[in-house]
Formats: C-alpha cells, sequence, structure tokens
C-alpha cells in the first residue's frame, strides 16, 4: 500500500480526480461565474484595479489555460487561489465578469502559490504570465491582499467543504456561505479567535521570511520588526488587542505595512 500525498489525504475517496478532469471541472466552475456576471450585465466597479478598461483579448478560458501551463501550481493551489477570489467578492460585494476575472485569477494564484506550495516563482515571472508589469502585478497583489485583510490561512475542514462542494457545482458565494455557517454552527454565533489561530500570516516578497501573527498572552501594545537581511523564518506573536504592527523590509512594495488587528 502506497503511501498518500498530503494533498490527496484532505480529499474524500470520491473527489481524487485526474488532473485532467480536476481541471476541466476548476476550469468550468470559474468560466460559469463568469458568464453569470455577463449575462446578468453586472456593472463593474470602473475605480477597482482589477477592472480591464475593456474585455482581454484573451478569453477567460484560454487564460486558464496559460494559467495551468506556465504557473506550475500544485493542483489545490488552484482551489485555494478559488477561496481567495470568493473572499475578495464577499468583502467586496463584487461579482466576477469578463472584464474583472484575468487580474483577480492570476494574483489569488499566485498567492496561492507562495503561501502553500514550496516551489513557486517570482513576480516578475508571474506578470508575464499574466500579461502585465511587474509594477502593476505588485500593485495589484497589495491591494488584493488588503481587500481581503491578509486572511491567507484556510482552515482544513473549510478546504474540505469548499473542495467537496465547488468540484459538484455549487456557487462560489453559495459556498462561502456554507462555510460561515459551519464556522458558526462549530463556534457559536458570536465566536471570536482561539488563542492560537493565526490572525495573518504573510510571505514576505523577495525576502525568505514569514509573518505570522497570533493571539498571545501579553500586554504588547504596538510593535515594531524589521525584516532587513533575515534569511530565515520569522514569527511574531502578539496579542489580540494589539492596536498597530509594523513590518519594515527592504521589499520595494512592502516598505512599511501597519495591521490593524481586532
Amino acid at each position: 500500500m502506497t503511501d498518500k500525498s498530503a494533498q490527496d489525504e484532505l480529499l474524500e475517496p470520491e473527489e481524487q480526480l485526474s488532473e485532467e478532469t480536476f481541471f476541466k471541472v476548476v476550469t468550468r466552475q470559474l468560466l460559469k461565474e463568469v458568464m453569470k456576471g455577463d449575462n446578468d450585465n453586472y456593472q463593474c466597479d470602473e475605480n477597482s484595479p482589477f477592472v480591464s478598461e475593456r474585455v482581454p483579448t484573451i478569453a477567460a478560458r484560454e487564460y486558464i489555460e496559460r494559467a495551468i501551463k506556465y504557473m506550475r501550481c500544485r493542483r489545490d493551489c488552484y482551489l485555494y487561489a478559488c477561496i481567495y477570489i470568493t473572499r475578495y467578492l464577499t468583502r467586496t460585494g463584487t461579482r466576477l465578469c469578463s472584464r474583472n476575472f484575468h487580474r483577480l485569477f492570476v494574483i489569488s494564484l499566485a498567492l496561492a502559490a507562495k503561501f502553500f506550495d514550496d516551489h513557486h516563482y517570482r513576480n516578475s515571472y508571474y506578470a508575464q504570465v499574466a500579461g502585465i508589469t511587474v509594477a502593476e502585478f505588485n500593485s495589484l497583489e497589495l491591494e488584493f491582499l488588503f481587500k481581503i485583510d491578509f486572511a491567507l490561512l484556510i482552515e482544513v475542514e473549510s478546504y474540505r467543504l469548499f473542495h467537496r462542494n465547488f468540484m459538484r457545482g455549487i456557487a462560489l458565494i453559495d459556498l462561502m456561505r456554507l462555510i460561515d455557517e459551519r464556522y458558526h454552527r462549530l463556534n457559536g454565533p458570536n465566536a471570536t479567535v482561539a488563542e492560537n489561530t493565526p490572525l495573518f500570516q504573510i510571505h514576505i516578497q523577495n525576502l525568505q521570511s514569514t509573518i505570522q501573527l497570533t493571539p498571545a498572552q501579553t500586554n504588547l501594545q504596538s510593535s515594531t520588526i524589521s525584516t532587513q537581511n533575515i534569511k530565515q523564518p520569522v514569527v511574531v506573536t502578539i496579542v489580540k488587542s494589539v492596536t498597530k504592527l509594523t513590518i519594515s523590509t527592504n521589499c520595494s512594495i512592502l516598505k512599511h505595512i501597519t495591521f490593524k488587528v481586532y
């Protein structure tokens, strides 16, 4: 009996699809969301940096196929990316359409790869795949992170619930509702973040550093750290009541970030 991969351990037996079938389902689901927005004549927020001035010449299907071919992510990263997209949509009150899909998809997939995959590429490479400049990619990445409140962590059971229902054709917005209902059913309607549950965790671009914020039993009200010249993972522990955390890095786009933790 062969050992299961870490990825397969997350999946129910009937969900362990072939790679070809998996990507067909993911593509079909995403295209369904885009077509729904287009058919409903959804009006995009013209001020959003994720909204193109016009529908891109490369179709959404071809864009997904391009990402699969060149971004070379673990296949579960595509589901993580879909969860990130869902978080973005619910927190901003927007919907997918032909004008915002491309940028939201490539940014969420790159973040999923950086956060969950052991091997990923620099933003300069991802920008080439996306067909945009590195500066624009960096800006979109940061904008996306702030819109989802840097919520990159995904609970295992939430992933399982999302995976099972996403592969069965459930719409993204309905999936988020299922996850929220499950969380409150298990933890109560007024549930708060557990003491050891990370509030935020991000990979500092161009550095082999990870910032993880978790509630802790201290009276710290604010903290400033520098990741200059740090080559190993960095863990920062703070309290729920912390009012500000500033992270200074030598990365061009992440010079100073202030986290507000509630």
